[in-house]
């Protein structure tokens, strides 16, 4: 529990750039397990991120920027549980995530 309270501590003062940039990573670590045929590690992969992206959507957003959110966590899901559903290619995904990681590591203090 306390490691919880801990890291939802440490969220409230990232940036979503951040936060989304390590969503990003952590969707390529599930893809990469993906490759290697490992669908338990896929899986878990999958629930680190959303809950990366969870905390991305506890501070007030703009209603377009929580619905977009919205939209990537179901996409997220979607390449797990019904890739047909979204059909979004993981190059897609990549290349979303991309800016979010280069500006993070851009305006790091």
């Amino acid at each position: 529990m306390t490691r919880e309270i801990a890291t939802a501590n440490a969220s409230e003062h990232r940036s979503l750039c951040f936060m989304l940039g390590n969503v990003g990573a952590e969707i390529e670590r599930m893809f990469d397990w993906r490759r290697r045929g490992d669908e338990e590690q896929v899986r878990r992969s999958l629930a680190r991120a959303l809950d990366l992206l969870d905390r991305a959507l506890a501070p007030p957003l703009s209603s377009g920027a929580r619905r977009e959110l919205f939209r990537l966590r179901e996409v997220m899901c979607g390449q797990v549980y019904n890739p047909a559903l979204y059909n979004v290619a993981p190059e897609t995904l990549s290349k979303y995530f991309l800016p979010f990681a280069l500006l993070s590591r851009t305006y790091r203090k």
